[in-house]
């Protein structure tokens, strides 16, 4: 539960967050996650699933255009789309 996992897993539907700080938090989750073949497949769709919709190559790409225009447009003082 720290840096990028924070954004890209959702704790308990594509993966199981936990404290860097909290071996016992760490164990408990590898445990669960090693008991249950189930439980590893549905979070591994899921995540897949997730990247798809948030994470694509164009999303980002979409994510860096809005960025720049709305960036030039504070500079110039204008709509520039």
């Amino acid at each position: 539960a720290h840096g990028g996992p924070l954004e890209s897993v959702a704790d308990g539907e594509t993966g199981l967050l936990v404290s860097p700080i909290d071996p016992a938090a760490m164990a408990a989750a590898l445990s669960r996650l090693a008991a249950s073949a189930d439980l590893r497949r549905t979070m591994g769709a899921r995540g897949r699933q997730r990247v798809l919709r948030l994470f694509s190559f164009s999303r980002h790409v979409q994510a860096f255009q809005d960025l720049y225009l709305r960036l030039l447009a504070e500079k110039i003082g204008d709509d520039v789309r």
